[in-house]
């Protein structure tokens, strides 16, 4: 949660250069709305070519003296410049271009570095890939960082206490609530109505405390611990379940 509090909100307008080969990239972006291009330069045999051509993997636009090759082109729910979360870049690797009106969420690097603070299995293993950069391709890379972000949330969530909603406990426990409400729905009334005269057993008894307890303890539950989902994210916060 920390992290998705910490994400800048960012807008671009179409043909807007996001990341140059000029400017560093100081932090990761994740789309949410329109499309991103990835764009690299060509190698000198392609960059001779006057003409725009298509090539394998993307497509070649402009001049040959500043001709970009569309590499990928990203989504919603696509993320890029992973890698320099986890080091400095001197360069850019790629270039990114809004292909549209687009709508994206910064995560700086420095953001990143303050919120693993709190996780030292994360600062462990970040410390584990910075060490071991210069060994690293740039697929790895991205393949850290998003091991280090899922990494962060699970050791968050090992830390927090609370109830699944997808899990057997609470769908049986709730299974076993709507036993209870059906036994003050229906057997309480015909009791009072056609025993009322007749002494009560201890069975009896011992059923409508235990009923209450069951209903008393899921208020409880429902309220203090129980998890729920907010635009398909998990929100285990207890005070936003309270």
């Amino acid at each position: 949660r920390r992290l998705m509090l910490s994400l800048e909100q960012r807008f671009f307008g179409k043909q807007y250069m996001i990341m140059t080969d000029s400017t560093p990239a100081d932090g990761m972006y994740f789309v949410k709305k329109g499309t991103v291009e990835i764009l690299e330069r060509p190698d000198s045999g392609r960059a001779e070519a006057a003409a725009p051509s298509r090539g394998a993997e993307g497509i070649t636009v402009g001049s040959s003296s500043t001709a970009l090759k569309v590499k990928k082109r990203l989504e919603a729910d696509d993320s890029f410049a992973e890698g320099c979360l986890l080091l400095h870049w001197e360069s850019n690797p790629f270039m990114a271009r809004a292909a549209d009106d687009c709508e994206l969420w910064f995560l700086s690097r420095s953001t990143f570095n303050r919120i693993v603070i709190d996780f030292p299995l994360v600062r462990k293993l970040l410390r584990e890939r910075e060490a071991g950069l210069n060994l690293v391709t740039s697929n790895e890379r991205r393949a850290s960082a998003n091991a280090i972000l899922k990494a962060a949330e699970k050791a968050r969530r090992k830390r927090a206490f609370f109830i699944h909603p997808d899990k057997h406990f609470f769908q049986a426990w709730a299974f076993l609530v709507l036993l209870v409400t059906l036994y003050n729905t229906l057997v309480l009334p015909l009791r009072v109505a056609f025993f009322e005269n007749h002494v009560m057993s201890s069975t009896w008894v011992a059923l409508d405390y235990l009923g209450d307890i069951c209903l008393l303890a899921d208020v409880v539950m429902r309220g203090a611990f129980l998890a729920f989902y907010d635009d398909n994210h998990l929100v285990i916060d207890r005070s936003k379940i309270f």
